[in-house]
């Protein structure tokens, strides 16, 4: 019994996801599953608990998504999250919004009851506003970016490593910056001092406010946040590359998902090249990677291969 309490929420989300898809192996009702969810929580499923490694079949495009998280980020609610990365080609709306509706009911169910009067909320509105205090400030600052425009950026070092392991590593290992004061980046005031606010405060607002700046190449937003770990932003970056992949810039957004191990970056480019074949592989500057990167040119090979082979068993 305490085990089904632990799975079933994870098997509630498998099923409502794969209800989107009308004509998928899974002829559950959507309403049917997504009631069945307020079933089990309503009879002690444990919402808040997490997984270990799960395989989910049959994902849109995929053959199966492997789901692989450590604690507290391997909840049913991180899987509808990932999930969400997959929607249905005919019903991407849809796969969002029911999605979103899933999250809803297992954040609600993972909240302890007798926590929720607690006065949590001013101690986090406390710590927030002494961060942003601190933000762009001067007092106690302990390192400064120069940036490419001739700006400089104060900052503090305890709060970029506690925000970020690639600043964590910068400052205790034996990097330049740790022993220095100063950091000179290439990329201009204005983009750091938004990777900043979002490091300092972890504000979705400042994540859109960069997303919709037509100032900002959204590949360099895309590799600068990746390089510092900010996970948000990746993948909203990502998103934002992926809907502009196009001839122009395949070749760069491939090397660059497969330097920072961006799967979801690299299949979308894959897909391309496969929907572009002939325009794709006919392309001179394309072509070169065949030799600046063997073994990604082998991957995509691979996958071209397996592709074609599917597509051969079905006709």
């Amino acid at each position: 019994m305490h085990f089904r309490r632990i799975v079933s929420p994870f098997l509630c989300v498998i099923c409502v996801y794969h209800a989107i898809q009308r004509d998928g192996y899974c002829h559950h009702h959507l309403k049917q599953a997504l009631r069945v969810i307020d079933v089990l929580i309503s009879h002690g499923a444990m919402a808040s608990l997490g997984t270990g490694v799960l395989y989910v079949l049959n994902c849109q495009g995929y053959e199966w998504v492997i789901f692989n998280r450590n604690y507290p980020n391997n909840k049913a609610v991180n899987l509808a999250m990932e999930l969400k990365r997959y929607p249905w080609s005919s019903y991407e709306n849809e796969t969002h919004r029911y999605l979103e509706v899933v999250m809803k009911k297992l954040d609600a169910a993972a909240v302890p009851k007798r926590l929720t009067k607690l006065p949590t909320q001013k101690v986090l509105n406390d710590v927030t506003s002494a961060y942003k205090k601190l933000l762009f400030s001067e007092d106690f600052s302990d390192i400064i970016f120069e940036c490419c425009d001739g700006v400089s950026v104060p900052a503090h070092k305890n709060i970029l490593a506690a925000s970020s392991e690639y600043f964590k590593a910068a400052f205790l290992g034996g990097w330049a910056e740790s022993n220095s004061k100063v950091w000179k980046v290439i990329h201009s005031s204005k983009i750091i001092k938004a990777i900043l606010t979002i490091l300092y405060t972890g504000s979705v607002e400042k994540c859109n406010e960069l997303l919709k700046d037509k100032d900002v190449d959204q590949m360099t937003l895309f590799e600068l946040s990746s390089e510092y770990g900010i996970e948000m932003l990746i993948s909203l970056s990502g998103n934002n590359c992926i809907k502009s992949i196009d001839k122009s810039n395949l070749k760069k957004f491939l090397k660059s998902a497969k330097l920072y191990s961006n799967k979801k970056l690299k299949m979308a480019c894959f897909d391309y090249i496969q929907r572009n074949t002939v325009c794709t592989l006919t392309d001179p500057n394309f072509m070169t990677l065949a030799t600046e990167d063997a073994e990604l040119w082998g991957e995509l090979r691979s996958f071209l291969d397996e592709k074609s082979k599917k597509r051969a068993r079905t006709e």
